[in-house]
């Protein structure tokens, strides 16, 4: 009984990934072989030169750039198969969405409320889209969660 439950946590842990990536943007901990499937597209991939040194060895810092129109709008850093930094260039400011900068956001896109019976969950799924918890709560109830 305790495998099954594991396999459904694994399953529903997968499923949620899948949706993240497919309906977001690349987020910290994404696998790099995913980074094309968001709704930013394909990137253009990138060799820094940099590298990162780690337990496991030295991995070389890999770069995709997003563009919109010829724009740069996206930078998302890979490192040993995985995301490990982003940064948003869409929104006017420069700012990445991480940072609390007190003014009034403007979502890019909107994350949908519907499904998620708690804000506790909405946070999780959505957590790189949102600046801290009471921020995806707030979210979350200002566009019908209950």
């Amino acid at each position: 009984q305790n495998a099954q439950r594991e396999a459904e946590r694994r399953e529903q842990e997968r499923i949620e990934y899948e949706k993240k990536v497919r309906h977001g943007v690349p987020f910290v901990g994404m696998k790099e072989k995913d980074i094309g499937r968001t709704t930013l597209g394909v990137p253009e991939k990138r060799e820094t030169g940099r590298s990162i040194i780690t337990n496991e060895g030295t991995f070389p810092v890999i770069e995709y750039l997003f563009y919109n129109a010829g724009q740069h709008i996206f930078t998302a850093e890979c490192v040993n198969g995985k995301v490990d930094y982003v940064k948003d260039l869409r929104n006017p400011s420069g700012e990445t969405g991480k940072k609390n900068s007190g003014k009034k956001k403007v979502y890019i896109f909107e994350p949908e409320v519907e499904g998620f019976s708690h804000p506790e969950d909405f946070y999780e799924y959505y957590y790189d889209d949102f600046y801290d918890y009471e921020e995806a709560e707030d979210y979350y109830y200002s566009h019908g969660g209950r």
